[in-house]
């Protein structure tokens, strides 16, 4: 027989359920084992539908208490939690380098994970995938590796269509940051109902494979004049020009402005890029913003 206290003595184990109406789910708050309370998202079921929520937290808490855990049915996948993961991140509420502004990059790390961790363990609940879950991800990425840089050992010079199989292994990193922040935020978010877990079982894990030191591209001065001697729009070799003297990101050439010139001191201010898709948001990395001299070949140009 379960042990009573004088307040709510012989009461039965309810779950609480509350909507949460910046994820959009209903949350049942469990009373683990270990002690305190956890909120268990409960997807599917829609905000009015208080009846049917009240009577699957119930029978999410009674299973915690008669099996010791919350059955894995109960719990929402990996796929449902990094859904609600990128919307906060869309909104800027999780993130340290988006300081509360909306993270332009979103979307593009939600088609990462769609594309590559999806797959794997996607359909697992996240509050159990635990490491041997994860590496299936990570033999996908080292697999990836091993095709790219056998094409390039067979093929130096590509000819194929479009990009050449395989990934790179800087793409495999940024694949694999989503798996490794996503789990950290699982059980360390500041938000309550991304916390899901109490361990980070990225931390068991091994990265993907590195690569070689790649090559900069950069022009010679003959190409460079060829290019500029060459039959592109005028709007174009300014911007060859500008590139090629300042060595400037493309997104940050998007976002250079009147604003950015300072003619006075001799340089360039890189704080902001532009994307294709028109948003404004910081340089990709801290490094990226500075000051950059302007030379004098493209002072008159500027």
């Amino acid at each position: 027989m379960a042990k009573t206290t004088k307040r709510g003595r012989g009461r039965p184990p309810t779950g609480c359920p509350k909507w949460d109406p910046e994820a959009k789910v209903w949350l049942a708050r469990i009373k683990m084992p270990s002690g305190g309370r956890r909120p268990v998202p409960m997807p599917g079921i829609a905000e009015h539908e208080t009846e049917r929520a009240h009577a699957k937290a119930k029978e999410v808490a009674e299973g915690a208490i008669a099996g010791g855990y919350v059955p894995a049915e109960a719990l929402e996948t990996v796929n449902d939690w990094f859904k609600r993961y990128y919307g906060y991140a869309e909104r800027g509420d999780v993130g340290r380098k988006n300081r509360g502004l909306p993270q332009v990059t979103a979307k593009d790390r939600a088609a990462r994970f769609w594309k590559w961790i999806s797959p794997a363990i996607g359909t697992r609940p996240m509050a159990l995938a635990d490491a041997s879950d994860l590496r299936a991800v990570v033999r996908k990425l080292d697999e990836e590796i091993r095709v790219r840089l056998r094409n390039y050992d067979e093929h130096p010079e590509w000819k194929g269509e479009g990009r050449r199989p395989g990934l790179e292994p800087k793409a495999a990193k940024n694949i694999y940051g989503e798996l490794t922040s996503g789990f950290k935020e699982a059980c360390s978010s500041k938000i309550e109902t991304l916390l899901v877990r109490t361990d980070n079982p990225t931390t068991a894990l091994s990265p993907p494979l590195g690569g070689g030191e790649r090559e900069q591209t950069a022009l010679y001065p003959s190409e460079l004049l060829a290019l500029l001697d060459g039959p592109a729009p005028l709007y174009r070799k300014i911007v060859y020009a500008v590139a090629a003297y300042t060595g400037m990101r493309a997104g940050e050439l998007r976002n250079l402005t009147t604003d950015s010139i300072d003619f006075e001191h001799g340089v360039l201010n890189v704080r902001r890029q532009m994307r294709a898709d028109g948003k404004v948001g910081r340089t990709k990395t801290r490094a990226g913003r500075r000051q950059i001299p302007i030379e004098p070949s493209l002072d008159p140009l500027l």
